[in-house]
């Protein structure tokens, strides 16, 4: 039995060996790409070099890559203040515009009120012209019955006048 457990405890030692060397090889596999990706991303980079110097180059990207990462985050920020700006602009536009046409509506609706009203006035205004024309011909007419009115009084004036001068003078006949 003692047999027994100190097989199972080399077997269960012997398989979190395994595991272990399993995550070694895996993060040393991790590592090397990593390595690789990094020294690929600096260019001309001298592949002999020990590694103190090829620490102290991998630091100097580093920092580069700092220093660019803040002109980056600086130019970000910058943008994002700049898109703010051109957001409220928009908007500002957008609310100029929607005020804009409330008021060209507004205008439209006006002008569609006073077409409406000039045409019921231009109406009016036929109709009046209608009536001043029938006027003008009724006066026209009315001032041809008074010549005509005005020579028969004159006739009949002339013949009563005449008519006054035969009674002074005794002497009637109708002719």
């Amino acid at each position: 039995s003692r047999f027994k457990s100190f097989s199972e405890k080399a077997q269960k030692m012997k398989a979190e060996h395994d595991d272990l060397l399993d995550s070694y090889h895996s993060l040393k596999t991790v590592c090397d790409k990593a390595t690789n990706t990094l020294l690929s991303s600096i260019p001309n980079l001298d592949k002999s070099l020990d590694l103190a110097s090829l620490c102290r180059v991998v630091a100097e990207s580093f920092e580069k890559l700092d220093a660019t990462s803040g002109q980056i985050q600086d130019q970000k920020e910058h943008l994002k203040q700049r898109l703010e700006e051109l957001e409220s602009s928009s908007k500002k536009y957008q609310t100029d515009k929607d005020k804009k046409q409330k008021e060209l509506d507004q205008l439209t609706s006006q002008v569609k009120d006073l077409s409406r009203a000039n045409q019921a006035h231009e109406n009016k205004l036929a109709k009046l012209k209608s009536l001043l024309r029938r006027a003008t011909n009724n006066l026209e007419e009315n001032k041809q019955k008074l010549k005509e009115s005005k020579k028969s009084y004159e006739k009949a004036h002339k013949s009563l006048a005449q008519l006054g001068l035969q009674l002074q003078n005794g002497w009637y006949a109708p002719g």
